[in-house]
C-alpha cells in the first residue's frame, strides 16, 4: 500500500487472501505471509514501474484496531472452551507462547487438540485418556470438552511430548492445572 499520514491506511497496491490452516501456528503463518508477502511485493513494484497497476482506497468500515501483545495474554483460562484454547495455543506460537500452573509451576502449552471423551470433570482437572502404556495420553477439562495435551514445557526444561511429561511427572491425573 502507499504510504500516508494515517497508520497502515493507505491506498491498497496488492492484496492476497491466505487461508489459515488448521495446523497453523503463529510462527507458521507468519513464515507463510512472508512468502507471500515478499512475491506480492516484487510482482506489484514491477506493476507500478511499468505504470499498470492503481491503488484503491481502503474500505474504512472494516478497519480494526488491536493492542500489542504481552506476555500475560498466554495465561490460559481453562474456563473456556477447548476449541478456543486450541486456537490460543496455536495463535500464541511461538510467542507470547500459551502458558498455566501445575503445582506452582510454570508449564507451557505448545500443543494440544480438542477432544471428545465424554468425561465430565471441572475446568483445569488433569484426565487420563484411554490410550496405550508405551503411549499414555492425558487431557484438561474446559469450560466445554477436553484438550488433548500433546507438547508441553515445564519453566526451564526442554519441550517434551506429553506421553513423556506424564511418564516423568507422579500423580498427575486429578491434578488442577491453573
Amino acid at each position: 500500500m502507499l504510504m500516508n499520514a494515517g497508520m497502515d491506511s493507505g491506498p491498497i497496491l496488492a492484496q492476497q487472501e491466505v487461508a489459515i490452516e488448521s495446523n497453523d501456528t503463529g510462527g507458521s503463518l507468519s513464515a507463510r505471509l512472508a512468502d507471500v508477502g515478499a512475491q506480492l511485493l516484487s510482482d506489484a513494484l514491477r506493476a507500478w514501474l511499468d505504470g499498470n497497476l492503481q491503488a484503491q482506497a481502503q474500505d474504512e468500515s472494516k478497519a480494526t484496531v488491536t493492542r500489542l501483545l504481552s506476555k500475560d495474554d498466554g495465561r490460559i483460562d481453562w474456563s473456556e472452551s477447548a476449541v478456543e484454547i486450541s486456537r490460543q495455543v496455536r495463535a500464541f506460537d511461538p510467542w507470547p507462547g500459551s502458558y498455566t500452573t501445575l503445582r506452582g509451576e510454570k508449564l507451557i502449552i505448545w500443543r494440544g487438540l480438542p477432544v471428545e471423551d465424554g468425561q465430565s470433570s471441572s475446568p483445569g482437572e488433569l484426565l487420563e485418556l484411554t490410550g496405550q502404556p508405551t503411549n499414555p495420553r492425558i487431557a484438561v477439562a474446559t469450560g466445554d470438552g477436553m484438550l488433548e495435551l500433546l507438547d508441553v514445557q515445564r519453566e526451564g526444561r526442554k519441550r517434551v511430548s506429553a506421553a513423556d511429561f506424564v511418564r516423568g511427572t507422579r500423580d498427575l491425573v486429578g491434578s488442577r492445572l491453573g
